[in-house]
């Protein structure tokens, strides 16, 4: 029998190198900008993330109880944590924010 060969390492790395190099330079930029500008680009992917994946995680829970799968209720538990994370991450961010004498929101003519 064939030993196949694991890539989810292989593969793991590549993306994140593909997610490095489209970067922009100025994120490279080891100053108080180029920081500001790196967690804005965080926050912003992760706020088109997270909506996504819970909208595709809303689908496939409903599809569950519709076809009457066995693991229904795991899809639904599983969407449940994906809104508790997705609370938490916009709470942190918030307070962060605020605590630094923010308004909780990115301010967009700051950070250019």
């Amino acid at each position: 029998m064939k030993k196949q060969l694991n890539l989810l390492p292989i593969s793991t790395f590549m993306i994140a190198f593909a997610l490095l190099s489209i970067l922009p330079l100025e994120t490279f930029a080891q100053s108080a900008a180029g920081a500001q500008s790196i967690v804005k680009k965080f926050i912003d992917v992760i706020n088109i993330l997270f909506p996504a994946a819970l909208v595709f995680g809303l689908i496939y829970a409903v599809l569950g109880y519709i076809a009457d799968a066995p693991n229904k209720h795991q899809r639904l538990i599983y969407l449940i944590v994906g809104v508790a994370i997705w609370y938490g991450f916009s709470m942190i961010i918030g307070d962060i924010q605020s605590s630094f004498g923010g308004s909780g929101k990115i301010d967009s003519n700051i950070v250019r």
